[in-house]
């Protein structure tokens, strides 16, 4: 019997945790947008869709590395963001934050809709966001 228990139990939190790892608003992402990440990022992994103003950003795994794409209303993608390692950034960027007396935790390329790369560099909870260059152009605010 004790048996039972614990395998139910494993099963329930298996079952609790795919959905998490899926989405706690999937059902409320509109249907567009969910066929239009599905044609690009079939094989995504660990999905979790976030809302983000008007637009929806889903947060996933593809290919081992994380990464995340930010929709509108109408399924049109309007950036996609890779995370990358703080050594990755370019030296402009960490010779920048190092000057700003900031340490960076966490670090990204961003690729906005007509393809235009930008960099991203987390420190004390807010995002500073550079342009392909590695030239500041804004700190985007508290995370």
């Amino acid at each position: 019997m004790k048996t039972n228990v614990i395998i139910a139990a494993l099963l329930i939190g298996a079952s609790l945790g795919q959905v998490s790892a899926q989405s706690g608003d999937a059902s409320r992402v509109p249907q567009a947008i969910k066929t239009a990440f599905m044609g690009k990022y079939a094989t995504a992994k660990h999905v979790k869709w976030d809302k983000e103003g008007k637009d929806w950003e889903a947060s996933f795994q593809l290919h081992g590395q994380q990464q995340s794409a930010v929709y509108t209303a109408a399924g049109q993608q309007t950036e996609s963001e890779l995370d990358i390692a703080v050594v990755k950034l370019p030296e402009t960027v960490r010779s920048y934050m190092k000057a700003q007396k900031k340490t960076i935790t966490e670090a990204a390329e961003i690729t906005d809709a007509v393809g235009k790369k930008y960099y991203e560099a987390e420190a004390g909870g807010k995002d500073y966001l550079f342009n392909s260059e590695g030239k500041p152009v804004k700190k985007i605010g508290d995370k």
